[in-house]
């Protein structure tokens, strides 16, 4: 929780509206903290987003891995489906923060287990 990245992704609705997605992504666990959706992000609003991740996670600093967190997110939330509402991409980006909370868990677990695997056996040449 000591840095977290954030940045703006933009895509549209099926009616061809514009909307707009704020990414805050922790950098430590590449947990993502929060996705905010809306057609306009004023100044105000990302003010009041980060507020409310402070008073729950605490201050951080900025760093750069939300590049890769937003790279992600397009294609596993932007790309795959089409948006009727500001509300049905909010609804998709939340499906999408928990699936990728699973997947960075379960990376870890086999990665975690692959290393045991491999301390255990012995290699000889």
């Amino acid at each position: 929780n000591q840095t977290w990245s954030i940045d703006f992704m933009s895509d549209s609705l099926n009616t061809g509206r514009k909307i707009r997605a704020f990414n805050v992504i922790d950098d430590y666990n590449r947990e993502c903290l929060g996705i905010e959706v809306d057609h306009s992000l004023p100044v105000q609003r990302v003010i009041k987003s980060l507020e409310q991740l402070i008073d729950w996670r605490g201050k951080p600093t900025q760093n750069a891995y939300i590049e890769r967190f937003n790279r992600a997110a397009r294609n596993e939330w932007l790309n795959l489906y089409t948006f009727d509402s500001i509300e049905h991409a909010q609804s998709l980006a939340t499906q999408c923060i928990i699936t990728n909370d699973l997947i960075v868990q379960l990376v870890e677990f086999h990665q975690e287990s692959y290393l045991r695997l491999f301390k255990q056996r012995r290699f000889y040449f």
